[in-house]
């Protein structure tokens, strides 16, 4: 466990590595051989401590298989020496158990009911066995996506594509990320099988969470920006200078802030020279520079075009459909019921924040609705939950 929570720890430092290696990148022009030490460096350094914490998987799994019984013969004695020729062995000296007549009295079935209904406890042998069969799954995947991912960097390099290299770097950490929570789980569900995932390993983010994460920073960064930015652009200049204030601090913060660390090195990037350059011009260049922010944060809306994304909004728009259905057969049987799982439904679409500014708009004037209703607006309701599902384009 201690070697895991290392290896998160070393993974939560590769934004920072990832960002500084960027903007290293794409400030100056490194002598190739030189750049590509940087970024070996920089992929040992990161998966160091993963690939120590597989190597231990990999020794507790070689222990695993060394103790399984190899025959008929090991199973039942494995002290007993068995020739090659006949696995089976002489058979003679079984003992075999003639047929009894089954008598059972009163207290043996009471005992037998007793127990009806009542897994028998396991050991801590048995259930920690069933960990390292997983662990030893989850172990061989990651080796081969590790070692797949490695022969590409490798190649990467080799053809000079930093770049490439960097988002490799990006992909394999999350993956890593997920690998390692599923170890650590394949423990806690082994000994404590009600232990919470979050309480577990508080700081970990799987990557939909973490996609959720940025996909919503976004969306009210842009919501927030896009009206100053219409007061800035507008022909009265009176509050021009203001507005140019307020959205450059706005965009100051949100750099600094842990949602834009969680970006992609070159979402991040671009939102920094942002920052840098409505700091440092003038009113008239900064009216442009805020123009473009913004078109740029609309832009970034293809992170919606991300697979887990992409199956987690369909997995949602299929839950409030499920419940949508349900919520109208229970109209007229029972208000009041019908109305607990549609505010549920509504509930739910909320996961879809994020996915497009039409849709978040329908999003929030839903959420309102819910929070203050009563049964006699589920007609209401179920009509804006339509108009949400439609527009998610799903």
């Amino acid at each position: 466990m201690r070697l895991a929570l290392l290896a998160l720890a070393a993974l939560d430092k590769v934004d920072d590595s990832l960002y500084d290696r960027f903007v290293a990148n794409r400030a100056s022009k490194e002598d190739p051989d030189t750049a590509a030490v940087s970024l070996y460096d920089l992929w040992n350094d990161t998966f160091r401590t993963p690939l120590l914490l597989l190597a231990y998987c990999r020794k507790l799994d070689n222990a695993r298989i060394k103790k399984r019984p190899t025959s008929v013969m090991t199973a039942l004695d494995p002290d007993a020496e068995v020739e090659d020729e006949d696995e089976l062995g002489d058979l003679e000296g079984l003992m075999v158990v003639e047929d009894e007549e089954l008598v059972l009295g009163a207290d043996d079935i009471g005992d037998l009911v007793a127990g009806l209904g009542n897994e028998p406890k396991r050991s801590d042998a048995e259930r920690w066995h069933d960990a390292i069969e997983k662990i030893g799954g989850i172990r061989y995947a990651l080796a081969g996506q590790t070692d797949d991912a490695t022969e590409r960097m490798e190649v990467a390099i080799g053809s000079g594509h930093a770049n490439h290299v960097l988002g490799l770097l990006d992909e394999m950490t999350s993956t890593w990320n997920e690998g390692i929570h599923a170890l650590v789980m394949a423990v806690y569900e082994a000994f404590v099988p009600d232990a919470d995932p979050g309480s577990v390993v508080p700081a970990y983010k799987t990557t939909l969470r973490r996609a959720l994460m940025v996909r919503r920073a976004i969306a009210g960064l842009f919501a927030e920006l896009a009206p100053i930015n219409d007061v800035l652009q507008a022909a009265e200049r009176k509050r021009h200078a203001e507005a140019l204030v307020e959205l450059s601090n706005k965009l100051h913060n949100f750099v600094l802030s842990d949602f834009c660390r969680s970006m992609r090195a070159a979402d991040r990037w671009e939102l920094t020279q942002f920052d840098q350059r409505l700091e440092a011009e003038e009113l008239s260049a900064a009216k442009l520079t805020a123009e473009g922010l913004v078109k740029y944060l609309e832009s970034l809306g293809v992170v919606n075009q991300r697979e887990v994304l992409v199956e987690h909004d369909r997995r949602v728009v299929v839950e409030v459909r499920e419940a949508l259905t349900v919520g109208r057969e229970l109209a007229e049987l029972s208000a009041r019921t019908a109305h607990e799982i549609i505010v549920k439904a509504c509930e739910q679409a909320q996961a879809l924040l994020g996915r497009a500014t039409h849709l978040d708009a329908l999003l929030k004037r839903l959420r309102a609705a819910a929070q203050a209703s009563k049964p006699a607006q589920n007609t209401q309701l179920l009509e804006w939950l339509d108009e949400v599902l439609a527009a998610t384009g799903l």
